[in-house]
């Protein structure tokens, strides 16, 4: 425990051990996790399995024939579907924008 303050928790935190509090943290049912460098993150277990998977993987899920992809020039994720599984706002916020196909904006 540590008094209130911005300035008392900054020095609390820099008492402790990241990776441990990182554990401790999510035993307790939280989240929270450690900002880690490439070498850390392929090291550590959820790194591997990512590692692993390829960045696309096309999974049928249902059956009868494929329905063809036709791209719009317009939209160029029309066609697509998108499920979402962000807790995150951004990746709430960049999933509904696909799913609207959604011109980005700058």
């Amino acid at each position: 425990m540590c008094p209130p303050g911005k300035d008392n928790v900054a020095k609390a935190f820099k008492q402790v051990n990241a990776f441990e509090f990182e554990e401790e943290l999510n035993a307790a049912g939280g989240v929270g996790v450690v900002h880690r460098t490439r070498a850390e993150w392929l090291a550590h277990p959820e790194g591997k399995v990512l590692a692993a998977t390829p960045l696309v993987e096309i999974i049928k899920i249902a059956d009868g024939p494929p329905i063809p992809w036709t791209p719009n020039p317009t939209q160029p994720l029309s066609g697509v579907r998108v499920m979402s599984n962000t807790h995150v706002i951004v990746g709430t916020v960049a999933s509904r924008r696909i799913a609207n196909q959604a011109p980005w904006e700058c």
